[in-house]
């Protein structure tokens, strides 16, 4: 899907959406959400509450490039290039690991047992 004209955030997210589910990705809207957030520097609600808002073609053909990524199935973290974990933003890459949510409540236990 290239984009060479503006596209508004509703019809980003839904055609995003649509694209990454047809690649079996089964956090598709939240993913496309999260990109677009990137892209635009705005808040989730921001983005939500002005669906109206055009996406320049530049920021576009980022987003296309990144969504084709995902489409393959490329970790979300590793495409951002960051990650939250324990309330911190860490960079990552490929030749890290991305830190999992289950490691969160292994840390919240251990802090309990100290």
């Amino acid at each position: 899907m290239l984009y060479t004209e503006a596209m508004t955030v509703e019809n980003f997210l839904k055609d995003s959406a649509q694209r990454l589910n047809d690649a079996d990705v089964a956090t598709s809207r939240l993913d496309s959400l999260v990109l677009l957030q990137d892209a635009l520097s705005m808040d989730r609600a921001h983005i939500l509450a002005y669906p109206e808002t055009e996406i320049s073609p530049e920021a576009q053909y980022v987003l296309n490039s990144q969504l084709e990524r995902r489409a393959q199935h490329e970790p979300l973290a590793y495409i951002r290039g960051h990650t939250e974990f324990y309330g911190r933003e860490f960079e990552v890459s490929p030749a890290v690991l991305e830190p999992r949510p289950e490691s969160e409540t292994m840390i919240e236990l251990l802090l309990t047992r100290t």
